[in-house]
Parts: C-alpha cells; sequence; structure tokens
C-alpha cells in the first residue's frame, strides 16, 4: 500500500482543525463526520488506502507530512483531534503524558507501596530511575513531579 499524500487526504476530506473534525467532501455522505471510534481514537477509511487514525491525518492535512514520530493529545482525550491539542513526541514524552494506568494503586504516576514504604521511580528514554524510599506518599509524589519536570518538561503528567 502506498503513503497517502496531504492532496489525496483534501480530495477526500476536509479538515475542521478549531473543532478536530474531518467530513467527507464528496460522495453518498458528502457533509457527514467521517471515522469511527477505535480504541479511544478515531479512525477514518480512506479507498485505497485502509484506515488511518484522524490525529496523523490532520498532522498530515495540516503540515504536509505524514508525521514520523508519535502525535500526542495534550489533554489525553484520545478523540479531541482539534489542532491546538495535538504535538510531535517520541515514545517516551507520548507515555509521560498518558493518564494513569486503571492498575494504579497509589493514586499517582511513578508512585508504590513498596515494603511499607513509598517507591517512586521514573522512566526517560527507556531508562528506569529510581528516586527513592519515601516514609510518605506526598514525599513520593513530589520526587516523582520533580523528576518529571525534568524529564519530560511540557509533557510532564504527574496524574
Amino acid at each position: 500500500m502506498t503513503q497517502i499524500t496531504q492532496q489525496k487526504v483534501k480530495e477526500f476530506l476536509v479538515y475542521d482543525p478549531d473543532t478536530g473534525l474531518f467530513r467527507y467532501r464528496r460522495g453518498a455522505r458528502t457533509g457527514q463526520v467521517a471515522g469511527h471510534h477505535h480504541h479511544g481514537y478515531i479512525k477514518i477509511s480512506i479507498p485505497g488506502y485502509g484506515g488511518i487514525y484522524a490525529h496523523r491525518l490532520a498532522w498530515l492535512y495540516m503540515t504536509g507530512e505524514m508525521p514520523s514520530k508519535f502525535i500526542d493529545h495534550k489533554d489525553c482525550a484520545r478523540s479531541n483531534n482539534a489542532w491546538s491539542n495535538l504535538r510531535l513526541a517520541d515514545r517516551s514524552q507520548n507515555s509521560a503524558n498518558a493518564k494513569l494506568k486503571k492498575t494504579n494503586t497509589s493514586g499517582f504516576k511513578g508512585v508504590r507501596l513498596f515494603r511499607g514504604h513509598f517507591r517512586a521511580k521514573i522512566t526517560v528514554q527507556s531508562r528506569i530511575i529510581h528516586l527513592g524510599d519515601y516514609d510518605t506518599l506526598e514525599e513520593a509524589v513530589a520526587a516523582y513531579k520533580g523528576a518529571s519536570r525534568v524529564g519530560f518538561g511540557e509533557y510532564a503528567r504527574a496524574g
């Protein structure tokens, strides 16, 4: 399958950068919102190219280039494809801006109860960094938040 181009996307779809919605430009569904939900994301089928995530199409539509990295949703809402909500990210940055996992028991990213203490750790560029064991949850959370700001900058989400 060949790589889709900005021109081809614009032949089939119209993108509204304020709302993040794509609409069909032509055919029986002209004007209708394009795409369907797929694991929280919006996926749009384009004949000859298969299903492509709307956030990747938005990037292509606005910049003329298919993103080589991840596209991060600043607000963590996978279906919010407003242009102001999208930014390029590497894997580490994209993970840094993720919501808490359902299995989290402390209520905070990077912190867990371990042998009567609160252990803080962070993963930056595939490296796990042990931040220490703390007597209180607040101390461990503060350690993670500080490391997150240093390691991830604007992508930091302490949860």
